[in-house]
């Protein structure tokens, strides 16, 4: 008989070998996961493929309606771009692990890289925005300085909405670019 524990984590394993299925070399980019998508109520980037609904700041459950298919390379392939970013096991969004937990809407504690039912993160590289980027990039996309998740904050728009309240604040952040 198979107890509730264990049919969560064959659920995180099945998860997690999908994923694994999903790393794909584009074009001009090295390895990268497939799949990501903006949540168009709070903006932040998340891991759209998990068999549990992931809370969204801005109230309800993240979404992926109208978003693009995005990719995010895998860091130890290399490149050009900043490192140590990663997916959060609490709402799945991709946060820059290289300073604090950051805020996170999944968990009062801040981002965590694992938990019973989710495996340890791969570590990600986020492209830095060139001065002319190349068809199927989407330039916008800043770090907040609040939450530490990966944002995309159109030209004149919102910010989205942050897990330590309000809305995400792009101050110190590098430009970033996603493929899709």
């Amino acid at each position: 008989m198979i107890n509730r524990r264990q049919a969560i984590g064959a659920a995180a394993t099945l998860a997690v070998a999908t994923a694994a299925t999903q790393l794909v070399t584009p074009g001009t980019a090295l390895a990268a996961q497939t799949g990501w998508a903006s949540c168009p109520k709070c903006q932040s980037l998340w891991w759209p493929n998990t068999p549990y609904a992931i809370p969204c700041r801005a109230g309800g459950h993240h979404t992926k309606d109208g978003s693009f298919s995005y990719q995010v390379k895998v860091q130890s392939d290399g490149g050009a771009g900043q490192n140590d970013w990663r997916s959060c096991a609490a709402c799945q969004c991709l946060w820059w692990s290289g300073g604090t937990a950051g805020r996170c809407a999944g968990d009062p504690n801040g981002h965590r890289i694992s938990s019973y039912a989710i495996g340890k993160s791969w570590y990600y590289l986020v492209e830095f925005e060139p001065q002319f980027p190349s068809e199927r990039h989407q330039r916008g996309w800043r770090s907040c300085a609040n939450c530490s998740v990966l944002f995309f904050t159109p030209v004149g728009g919102p910010n989205g909405r942050c897990a330590s309240g309000g809305r995400h604040e792009p101050v110190g952040s590098w430009k970033y670019l996603l493929r899709y």
